[in-house]
């Protein structure tokens, strides 16, 4: 199964290479463009033609599955039962912006909406009128929206209503079943409408039909009017002569025939999953609003015009089943399509009992006559015997499968390489290149620039060093400012705040439970780390089962939600004289503990922290998982260990402990590997609203076991609650056309490309050292702006993602992953020179004194032996000690003092005591 699809732009743009780029100093005009609405060029099939993706289907919302019985349920695994639903696969996530003058922009089609609907019920001419003769916003070319453009604003992640409030203000007081808005006239005949129907779409039920157009008054419809991109929705197909059809407007690929044959809605998912046709295997079921991008409204069975008499779907194009004669009151008439997507009937029953469909002819009442419009979206029960619906099930409706179109392309068109890696950036949308091979520089000298200064170096001295994201290993590190007697220089792309305001500032509230929220990003942290360190997989899940605070929602950070809790004016070596100025662990320690430890060096310090994210090296290999060092980041430089890369740094460590001290190779920069890694738990505060610091997705869409590419583990499997597992904000860019990019989640405007001279080629010469990157920024006025900056840490890591592939492997000689190991310079004796240094036992998990606990219980008037209590006790992660004090029968105090001073725990709280 294809557990999620390519994410935001990738989804769009596959199989297309970006035009030329353009360096700093330009500011050069050119056309606004979102991230589904691209200026490239198709390799394979447009040759030198220009083509833009003018019908972005915006994803549906739904991030749940369900069974046919409406449960809502774990999503399932490959090959079991209802694979493939809409929740499993991501596509292009909603991205408004509330322009304060009564519109609302949508980043992702380019429409512009009217904010506030017209409230009262006008007919369809009516409605006409109103729009044409609307102005607001300073516009007065706003016109009533298309079926497909208004569709496009629907949001299914709950229903009741199925819009976002948050922007669209609903025409009513409060949601109802009778929120139509018109869109169309129908070229059909309904019941109710007669010759006179035109469709509306209703965002209260989540439904489309056709209404009769004439009535106005209570029983007219309300509408909004939308401005902008009038070639949204106008499909661009292609057929590739293997049986399957390309919409180059939308970048989908459907099948041209249908299934031929009926199926419930549990068959229909298992049917998409399985289809092998024109080659490809990774066929699904359509969401409702990707099925209901491909109907043709200019068409329906029901017309008395035959030049418009068909199905609702381009017969150039596609095949269609017609349904046996008699079955409605049409001959021919067309059948409905399901989709992935579930629905329930009404906020008195909540229950997913149902899924959407889509009517590709006439869509009937009970009596066989044409009700709603060919065209129609609306649901039916998933199987036969499950809950009535609307009336007129048939429980049994045709499939036709769609799948994403591939890149035709190397994944990394910019890299003069020629190499078909994936970096850790978004590549479609910025432009990159890997070092500059021919100059000396390895493929992984791919750093960028940021403000983040330190002078902790080995040396104490300056010029110090400063934070930078490397774009080809996935990381960030402390790089020395000076290499090798020369000024080390690094790629650039500056920011400008746009909309903006303190993108990466925290703001943490105690909740007085043991956890904090950061008001910032949504997010709840457990204010205790997990005291001890563990592999990666124990790491996911000592998260999955931990309850605490009243949430049993938590789970394993991936590395952009750990790293937003950085706190990069803490190192353990700062002095008052020194950037930064804090010593001690680089968190928040007003809000968060952390556990010491003792370092190779001896000294005390704080550990790596687990996140949920996989580093993928360019072999394949998974087996390393990205963590954050919250303290000195080591390396052992052959006369011993120093802080290499600064804590707050990003790197991987090997999942798991094979026994072999990781003797299969090392690199160069000797970086410490623990294995057993701390963990600090996170979860959504669903309280907050409107973060102001957004962490985007990480946009890894694979499983991985210690090792290899997995299918998505089920929960309560091992692996299960990685990265993937969790959807977070998608990433979402608007090229401005003109070398600036806007970042639609985090308001940020960033340079296209780090072509600093602006000759087109990405190289060694285009790199400053770190003062040239902060003096130029003030002479750059790329898209005619002159405030640009280098950014903070924070907002450059907002662009890592990691669907990339590590190219340390390919730069580094034989290295795992790219990952560098701790190496015994053989100075002390006891081992040559060369030798792999084990690390892993400091951090391992403490081994439990039960026979001390014992006698401490029995003190208490507890009678039990060692064996009994290590059977209590289980196994990691360890229970809360009000768990404990239950199952024992003392207070939860005695049950802290018996963890903490006598089985050997660290010194944390481990219960609610603090309530």
């Amino acid at each position: 199964m294809k557990t999620i699809t390519e994410i935001l732009i990738r989804l769009s743009l596959m199989g297309l290479t970006l035009m030329p780029v353009i360096g700093c100093n330009s500011s050069s005009n050119g056309n606004s463009t979102t991230s589904g609405d691209l200026t490239a060029v198709d390799s394979e099939t447009k040759d030198s033609s220009t083509v833009k993706l003018t019908y972005p289907v915006v994803d549906t919302g739904q991030s749940a599955c369900y069974d046919d019985d409406g449960a809502k349920i774990t999503c399932p695994g490959t090959g079991e039962a209802f694979a493939g639903q809409d929740a499993q696969y991501v596509g292009l996530q909603p991205s408004y912006t509330d322009n304060g003058d009564g519109t609302v922009t949508d980043n992702v089609t380019g429409l512009v909406w009217q904010q506030i609907p017209a409230n009262s019920g006008l007919n369809y001419q009516e409605a006409e009128a109103y729009c044409e003769s609307l102005e607001l916003g300073g516009y007065d070319d706003w016109r009533i929206p298309t079926t497909k453009e208004l569709f496009s604003i629907s949001n299914v992640s709950k229903g009741w209503p199925y819009l976002d409030t948050t922007y669209f203000n609903l025409a009513g007081s409060s949601v109802s079943k009778d929120e139509q808005y018109w869109t169309q006239y129908y070229v059909g005949t309904t019941v109710e409408g007669g010759s006179e129907a035109a469709f509306g779409v209703n965002h209260g039920t989540g439904h489309i039909k056709a209404y009769p157009a004439t009535v106005s008054g209570p029983m007219g419809n309300y509408v909004r009017a939308v401005r902008g991109n009038s070639s949204y929705g106008v499909n661009d197909f292609e057929k590739n002569g293997d049986g399957t059809v390309t919409d180059h407007a939308t970048g989908l690929m459907w099948q041209q025939a249908n299934s031929k044959t009926v199926m419930d809605w549990k068959d229909a998912l298992a049917y998409a999953e399985n289809l092998t046709e024109g080659g490809y295997s990774d066929w699904r079921l359509p969401t409702v609003k990707e099925l209901q991008s491909i109907v043709d409204y200019t068409h329906s069975p029901s017309t008395g015009d035959a030049a418009n008499l068909g199905p609702a779907i381009d017969t150039d194009f596609f095949d269609i089943t017609a349904l046996a004669s008699g079955t409605t009151d049409y001959d021919p008439d067309y059948g409905y399509f399901w989709t992935s997507t579930s629905a329930y009937f009404g906020e008195d029953s909540p229950e997913y009992y149902y899924a959407w469909y889509v009517a590709f002819g006439s869509a009937v009442g009970q009596d066989g006559a044409d009700f709603h419009g060919a065209g129609a979206v609306r649901f039916d029960t998933k199987y036969e015997g499950g809950a009535l619906g609307e009336g007129g099930e048939r429980y049994y409706n045709y499939v036709r499968c769609v799948r994403d179109v591939e890149s035709g392309v190397s994944k990394n068109s910019s890299d003069d390489n020629g190499l078909a890696y994936e970096p850790f950036i978004n590549s479609i949308v910025f432009d990159f290149a890997y070092g500059d091979t021919e100059t000396g520089e390895r493929l992984i000298d791919s750093q960028y620039a940021s403000t983040a200064y330190y002078n902790m170096d080995e040396t104490g001295s300056d010029p110090g060093n400063m934070f930078g994201v490397n774009f080809a290993d996935g990381r960030i590190k402390g790089y020395g400012l000076n290499l090798a007697g020369a000024d080390k220089t690094f790629f650039v792309i500056y920011v400008r705040d746009n909309k903006a305001t303190n993108y990466g500032v925290n703001n943490f509230r105690d909740n007085g439970d043991g956890t904090i929220t950061d008001l910032s990003t949504g997010l709840m942290w457990m204010q205790d780390d997990s005291g001890y360190g563990m592999e990666w997989q124990d790491a996911l899940a000592y998260c999955e089962d931990l309850e605490y605070a009243s949430h049993t929602d938590w789970r394993l950070p991936n590395a952009k939600e750990l790293q937003s809790i950085v706190d990069y004016t803490r190192m353990p070596d700062a002095t008052d004289n020194t950037t930064p100025s804090t010593p001690g662990a680089a968190i928040d320690t007003n809000f968060f503990n952390i556990t010491p430890f003792t370092n190779y060096n001896g000294d005390e310090d704080w550990g790596f922290f687990w996140s949920a994210s996989t580093h993928k090296s360019s072999n394949g290999n998974g087996g390393w998982g990205a963590y954050i060092a919250f303290g000195r980041a080591l390396g052992y430089m052959g006369d011993g260990w120093v802080d290499i890369h600064g804590a707050g740094c990003e790197r991987s460590d090997p999942k798991y402990d094979d026994g072999t001290d990781y003797s299969e190779g090392h690199g160069p920069q000797g970086d410490a590997v623990y294995v057993y890694n701390y963990v600090r738990p996170v979860c959504y505060d669903e309280t907050v609203t409107n973060p102001t610091y957004v962490v985007v997705d990480t946009n890894q869409n694979t499983y991985w076991d210690n090792t290899s590419e997995i299918s998505a583990p089920a929960q309560g499997e091992t692996f299960y609650g990685q990265d993937a597992q969790y959807n977070g904000i998608q990433a979402s860019y608007t090229d401005n056309g003109n070398g600036t990019v806007t970042d639609n989640n985090t308001g940020l405007m960033w340079q296209k490309s780090p072509d600093t001279n602006g000759d087109g080629d990405i190289l060694s010469n285009d790199k400053y050292s770190y003062d040239e990157a902060m003096v130029n920024a003030s002479a750059c006025t790329t898209g005619g702006y002159t405030d640009w900056r280098l950014p903070t840490i924070k907002e450059l890591y907002s662009l890592m993602q990691f669907s990339g592939e590590d190219v340390s492997s390919e730069s580094l000689g034989d290295t795992e992953a790219g990952m560098d190991m701790p190496i015994d310079d053989g100075s002390d004796g006891e081992e040559p020179a060369g030798t792999i240094v084990d690390t892993s036992s400091d951090m391992a998990a403490p081994e439990l004194d039960f026979n001390a606990g014992v006698d401490y219980l029995s003190g208490l008037g507890v009678t039990m032996t060692a064996a009994d209590l290590e059977a209590v006790f289980g196994s990691p992660p360890p229970p809360l000690a009000e768990e404990l004090a239950q199952a024992l029968n003392i207070t939860i105090q005695q049950a802290e003092t018996l963890m903490n001073d006598y089985l050997g725990l660290p010194d944390l709280d481990l219960g609610m005591s603090s309530m």
